[in-house]
């Protein structure tokens, strides 16, 4: 690998797009939510319907398989709602949240979209769990582990299904569930609801390449953590904080991202009741992240 990526870094055609991004791989480990308890009630209210449902979840994971294998991914296994893939983090023109995202409409177009399974999915969303709330219709979480290409691959395995059974399966579910190591041994990670505006915006502030903007950010927001506990619970307070510290050029260039991430820190720390450092630490996963797939290899 050594070798074939000093060839790469020297060909005039590839070494000014290459990124640090490139020397890492994630694995991404998936299953439907709800899907179980799909498959109980057709079978108790309509089994004739079973193989109506199996056929459905077949053609899920085939034209899975196909986008996966169109950005550049290598499927492991794919078995109805159940996948398991190795991954490029970032391509010429997407990156790895890209791809999940074009899994979910295939599984909306599939599954939810499919007028045979539309009375069968209405009877599960009136259905009570354990609790006495009422059943999502079924949805995709994935486990995303992301190691540098050295990183020993059954670690970064085990890593994607704990995250996937272990935080993004657990309470709501339809979430994924990241953890980025990187080669110097540092990581970051999070758990991110896919029905959030926060992951919107995360999503929306992925393509922002100004590595020197994310840095300033990060350093400052962590210097003004204690003026921010005391003006965050209210937004007009936020806004002005935002428009006194956030006024150079670097940052009015960027005044979309800026609004992005004000916008973020507010619905974050409504999110988790208040905590400043519950609130900053998402916040600053969701900042490397965007920093990481952006940053060229020679920086």
């Amino acid at each position: 690998e050594e070798i074939l990526w000093e060839k790469i870094s020297k060909d005039d055609n590839y070494k000014n797009s290459l990124k640090t991004a490139h020397k890492y791989i994630a694995i991404v480990q998936a299953d439907g939510d709800n899907v179980g308890k799909l498959i109980k009630l057709i079978y108790d209210t309509n089994a004739g319907l079973i193989t109506e449902f199996s056929k459905t979840l077949s053609q899920f994971s085939l034209e899975a398989v196909k986008v996966i294998t169109k950005y550049g991914g290598e499927p492991v296994y794919a078995g109805g709602d159940d996948l398991l893939f190795f991954t490029p983090i970032i391509t010429k023109d997407e990156n790895v949240f890209n791809l999940l995202s074009n899994i979910d409409e295939i599984f909306k177009d599939k599954l939810l979209n499919n007028e045979d399974l539309k009375e069968a999915l209405n009877q599960l969303t009136e259905t009570t769990d354990e609790c006495g709330q009422k059943l999502k219709p079924p949805s995709m979480s994935y486990g995303l582990s992301v190691t540098y290409y050295k990183y020993p691959m059954h670690e970064a395995l085990n890593a994607a299904r704990k995250l996937l059974f272990e935080e993004a399966k657990s309470n709501d579910k339809n979430a994924i569930a990241y953890i980025l190591q990187k080669h110097s041994g540092q990581s970051f990670e999070d758990v991110i609801s896919k029905e959030s505006e926060f992951y919107k915006l995360f999503r929306n502030m992925l393509n922002n390449k100004d590595k020197n903007l994310i840095s300033s950010l990060l350093y400052n927001l962590e210097n003004q953590k204690f003026i921010l506990k005391e003006i965050i619970e209210q937004e007009y307070r936020l806004d002005n904080f935002f428009d006194n510290f956030y006024d150079e050029d670097i940052h009015k260039k960027n005044k979309d991202f800026i609004d992005k991430l004000k916008k973020m820190i507010f619905i974050t720390h409504k999110e988790t009741e208040g905590d400043i450092d519950k609130t900053l630490k998402k916040v600053y996963s969701a900042l490397r992240f965007v920093k990481f797939i952006n940053r060229k290899n020679d920086e």
